[in-house]
């Protein structure tokens, strides 16, 4: 997670659109903010900072997500196997800045909404 893009689609064309230099903007935000340290095998709570669910044949597969630590470090975990119906609590409401219970096994960080 290292590279990040934006794109937005449209069906026409706007009237008045110009691109815009953004280097002093982006100078500002790289000197403002830190990368947080990445914490690989974390157990403890966390808040999420964000989230994905992934669908298969229509199903909810998968979650992931994107926390912080209590010391503001990053991590990223998955639902453990048999938990999807926790999962549709991802979808039903924003839950960026819940708090979630993190175990770390084996090398991978696994989740469940406090």
């Amino acid at each position: 997670m290292s590279k990040e893009s934006v794109a937005i689609y449209g069906t026409s064309k706007p009237e008045h659109w110009q691109p815009v230099d953004s280097w002093d903007l982006q100078a500002k935000i790289d000197r403002d903010n830190e990368t947080p340290a990445i914490s690989e095998a974390f157990d403890g709570t966390g808040k999420i900072e964000s989230y994905v669910v992934n669908f298969m044949r229509g199903a909810p597969s998968v979650a992931f997500i994107v926390g912080r630590t209590p010391d503001q470090q990053r991590f990223m975990a998955v639902n453990e196997d048999g938990t999807l119906e926790k999962i549709t609590g991802l979808m039903d409401a924003d839950l960026v800045g819940s708090n979630v219970s993190v175990r770390s096994d084996n090398g991978k960080n696994y989740f469940e909404l406090a």
